[in-house]
């Protein structure tokens, strides 16, 4: 008899041990040593997919795990290992987190944001709206909103209706260029030193007398509009060249016409008019000069020079043949411009350029002996010479340049007729409707006011003055001559003396039995070869890239690529005047306000543009064909809106096309509810302020326009003293940087000024440096309990004993009581902001003492967190880097040494789950074969038995 004895897994795997019967081996018995055998031979079934044997009764399975599990204590001591390693690694990314929410305050603490948050206390919310930016200053400042941004409008007369009467055939030009009043800023006076706005007080020659407030003007139309549209004084005020001048109209000569400041002020003294004449007109002194600081956008109406980058854009040749080719891309003033001549490396003391009377001066001080001329030119392609008025010839050694600035609110006479000025100056004959006649002498104008000024102020050869006023257009693109007279004993005559050419040109020549004579648009040149292409387009927005194709009238044709590289009219001219196969020629135009296109092929054809793969010939305003202008064909483009009106067009059809159109105002009609033609056209420009301002020059059609609102730009004073204070002007009701870091929106205007109050607001910075305190304490309290240990308990800590964990506090604690900065600074420590390390090891932060260092000293507190790289936040950050950089951080290092570990640990014990594998399936096999053996020795036993049973019957 055999026996066995051994333990097993319960069937639940949990590895248990439960005991395993003692079992008997026997002949005739199953395998529990208790129950015999019936009816014989047993069944045999197979033991394999049972796992239990039939003729031993043994959980052979059973038996075989509880071997192998015998076997099995070194992989358990790995996979404890293994665990021990996991939740070590758990434990070090859970401080890495802790780590990582610590730099992103530090990256807080190092933000310039943090430190630039501010509070703004308005006292009068109702009227301004402001806001603090970053760069804004501490402080109190005191505003006053003097005026909001307006929009224009202008009304046509009334119709009976909108959609049935027709309003005419003709031609409607809506431009936003070509105005002859350019307001004077009193900032540009007195070579930039502007005005000190106050009160005046203006005396007529009757003795009446007006006080005059100046506290809130920004301009000279200003000025003028305050003093003319008093009441109390017979005084009118203009302006002639860079003066402002006041003429009395009292016809009274009882007192002297004089003008004092009042309150102690400067305004009259500043604008050169305080003083004192027994005579009816009083001329200021000269406050409109040019400098050398004034910019090169300022010059010549504005009409900027036209540079090509990189290369030299003026040549001044000298009289010994010496050539000077000056570059003037950085050229900003005129100054600049003068330094770059005088400055050229080739110049040696041969030429000097000097700004003399509001003019270019250049002198040629080579000595002469060469073949060359005295002169200079444009070259590379740029336009610069006319720009600076140095298109004149030299006399003897001197190239004198024209004016480059009109005198006050003026424009340059040069620049009229689309740039082309006038042909000949020189002196025109006035005669007023009363007969009275006078000769002026134009021949040395240069600014439009200069020839308004001599008609207004013309005098007969007795002395008479003549009844004539002369101004600007109600459009502001054109001038008007009105006789004032009442009477209507002679013509009204205006015309060339001699060969002057000036009154035909201006559109003023007369001789006819009429009141007024107009010039109709001038032509004032508002775009130039520098103009950019940004918004030249009809939509308003910049030219598309792609290509256009130009046949002449002979049939050539060219395809012209205009890339992202063409940003002005001088590119679009260059391109289409570089073209090799087509006999065109790009020039700036008549009327000022763009370009045109002119056929040289003389052919039968028609000139004319297409579109190629985008619409880069429509935003150009060129596409289409050639008209006869002059007896050439031409393609004029313009900034300008043109409507052809048909002769049954209704005011709902010209709104119609107006908005198809894509122009700078928007159409519409109202009613005007009067009882008689209460149907109007009204049109609204699509920009408020000055920049939208618009001319519409309806021509033969009877529109009878006015001006309903007119476009001005929103003012705000800032400073509480006119005399000192600035103004300020936007074409919005929006001062974005009105002041260092303040954003004011105007809600609206207010006698009374606004108290802003701007303080910093240091929360964000206070609420940075808590959450580094609470981060790092999150930290703090995370390793302590890792690395814990309980003596009572003798419960550890994952980290207890960590060489790891040591150090990583190490460097966090060195690092935050690291001194920094100078030993001159007042803050060089977190300690010295109220951060310390209390007796537990964890932070505290002192908010008293934090404020009152901000409050007294917040330059300090800044500097020691953003100072670069030895600041707070840069030393601290790398610290963290060292710790948390996810290829080098002693947390990845870490990590990575862990996860080795496991991994060698698992591919161990995954080598020994084999071998015992191997092993259990061997000795399932063994107790399989004794099964065999078993069931053999059954069927012996079985046959012995009944052998006997057959004996013990036949003894009987």
């Amino acid at each position: 008899m055999g026996w066995w004895d051994g333990t097993r897994t319960g069937a639940d795997g949990s590895g248990t041990p439960v005991s395993v019967q003692r079992l008997a081996i026997l002949p005739g018995r199953l395998a529990d040593q208790g129950t015999p055998a019936k009816g014989g031979k047993a069944p045999r079934m197979s033991t394999i997919s049972t796992g239990v044997g039939l003729i031993s009764g043994i959980d052979i399975a059973g038996v075989v795990d509880a071997l192998i599990n015998a076997q099995r204590g070194t992989v358990l001591r790995l996979q404890s290992r293994a665990t021990v390693f996991e939740q070590t690694s758990d434990a070090v990314k859970s401080l890495e987190s802790d780590v990582l929410s610590i730099s992103t305050a530090v990256q807080d603490l190092g933000r310039a944001e943090t430190f630039s948050s501010f509070r703004v206390d308005v006292s009068d919310s109702s009227v301004l709206d402001v806001s603090a930016t970053n760069d804004a200053v501490p402080g109190r400042y005191v505003l006053k909103a003097v005026r909001d941004a307006a929009t224009q409008q202008v009304l046509s007369k009334g119709f009976a209706n909108a959609d049935q009467q027709a309003i005419g055939a003709g031609t409607l030009v809506i431009s936003t260029t070509g105005f002859l009043h350019r307001s004077t800023p009193l900032d540009m006076l007195n070579g930039g030193n502007g005005v000190r706005r106050g009160r005046i007080r203006i005396t007529d020659r009757s003795g009446q007398s007006a006080d005059i407030d100046l506290t809130n003007a920004y301009s000279v139309d200003d000025v003028l509009r305050a003093i003319n549209q008093n009441t109390s004084i017979s005084v009118t005020a203009t302006t002639d060249q860079g003066r402002i001048v006041l003429i009395d109209q009292s016809g009274s000569t009882a007192s002297a016409l004089s003008v004092v400041d009042l309150d102690g002020g400067y305004a009259a003294e500043d604008l050169g008019i305080r003083q004192s004449v027994a005579a009816d007109t009083l001329t200021g002194a000269s406050v409109y000069q040019l400098t050398g600081d004034f910019g090169l956008d300022l010059i010549n109406d504005g009409n900027r020079l036209y540079r090509v980058q990189g290369a030299p854009d003026l040549r001044i040749t000298l009289t010994d043949d010496t050539v000077l080719d000056v570059l003037l891309d950085d050229a900003v003033t005129l100054n600049d411009v003068v330094e770059a001549i005088n400055g050229h490396p080739d110049n040696n003391g041969k030429l000097q350029a000097a700004l003399v009377d509001g003019r270019l001066e250049l002198t040629d001080l080579s000595g002469g002996g060469g073949t060359s001329a005295f002169s200079v030119q444009d070259i590379n392609g740029s336009v610069v010479v006319r720009q600076l008025g140095l298109d004149v010839s030299a006399t003897g050694n001197v190239i004198s340049g024209r004016r480059l600035l009109a005198g006050i609110n003026s424009v340059l006479l040069r620049n009229l007729r689309g740039g082309r000025g006038i042909t000949q100056q020189g002196q025109i004959s006035l005669t007023d409707r009363a007969g009275t006649t006078a000769v002026v002498d134009l021949s040395n104008a240069e600014s439009l006011d200069e020839v308004l000024y001599a008609i207004n102020t013309a005098t007969s050869s007795g002395g008479t003055k003549l009844q004539l006023v002369a101004q600007i257009d109600s459009a502001g693109t054109g001038i008007e001559i009105r006789d004032t007279s009442g009477a209507t004993a002679s013509n009204l005559v205006i015309a060339d003396v001699g060969g002057s050419t000036l009154a035909a040109e201006l559109g003023i020549a007369v001789n006819a039995p009429q009141n007024s004579v107009a010039s109709g648009p001038l032509g004032q040149r508002g775009i130039n070869e520098a103009t950019s292409l940004e918004d030249y387009a009809p939509d308003g927005g910049g030219i598309a890239e792609g290509s256009i194709l130009i046949t002449d009238s002979a049939g050539n044709q060219e395809a012209i690529y205009f890339s992202s590289a063409v940003q002005t009219i001088g590119d679009v001219l260059m391109r289409i005047n570089a073209a090799q196969n087509v006999a065109v020629r790009a020039e700036l135009n008549e009327t000022g306000d763009g370009f045109v296109l002119i056929d040289q092929a003389g052919g039968s054809g028609t000139l004319r543009v297409e579109e190629v793969d985008s619409t880069t010939a429509a935003d150009l305003r060129i596409l289409g064909q050639a008209a006869v202008v002059n007896g050439s064909q031409q393609i004029v483009s313009r900034r300008a809106t043109i409507v052809e009106i048909g002769a049954t067009d209704t005011l709902n059809d010209v709104v119609q096309k107006i908005n198809d159109a894509g122009s700078d105002v928007t159409a519409s009609v109202v009613n005007d509810g009067s009882a008689f033609n209460s149907y109007r056209l009204v049109l609204q420009s699509n920009r408020s302020g000055v920049t939208g301002r618009f001319a519409v020059d309806s021509g033969n059609l009877s529109l009878g326009f006015q001006t309903s609102v007119q476009a001005q730009d929103a003012l705000l004073r800032v400073g509480e003293n006119p005399a000192s204070a600035f103004m300020l002007a936007s074409n919005t009701n929006r001062f974005d940087g009105a002041l260092p870091g303040l954003d004011v929106e105007l809600l609206k205007t207010s006698d009374a000024t606004v108290e802003v109050d701007v303080s910093r607001d240091n929360s964000s910075i206070k609420d940075a440096l808590q959450r580094f305190v609470d981060n790092y304490n999150a930290f703090y309290d995370s390793a302590a309990d890792y690395s814990k240990f309980d003596p009572e308990t003798n419960e550890r800590g994952i980290l207890q004993g960590s060489g790891f964990l040591l150090r990583v506090t190490t460097r966090l604690q060195n690092a935050i009581g690291r001194r920094l900065l100078g030993p001159n600074d007042a803050v060089r420590s977190l300690a010295d902001l109220g951060v310390r390390v209390t007796d537990a090891g964890r932070l505290e932060l002192d908010t008293e003492r934090l404020d009152k260092l901000l409050a007294e000293n917040f330059q300090a507190v800044s500097k020691f967190f953003l100072e670069a790289d030895t600041g707070f936040a840069d030393q601290m950050q790398n610290t963290l880097d060292t710790l948390t950089d996810s290829f080098t951080g002693a947390f990845a290092l870490e990590e990575n040494s862990l996860q080795e570990s496991v991994d060698s640990l698992n591919d161990r014990i995954q080598q020994l789950e084999a071998v015992l594998e191997m092993r259990r399936e061997r000795l399932m096999r063994q107790f399989l074969a004794m099964e065999e053996i078993l069931a053999s020795l059954q069927d012996q036993q079985n046959a012995l038995l009944q052998m006997s049973r057959a004996t013990s019957s036949n003894r009987r």
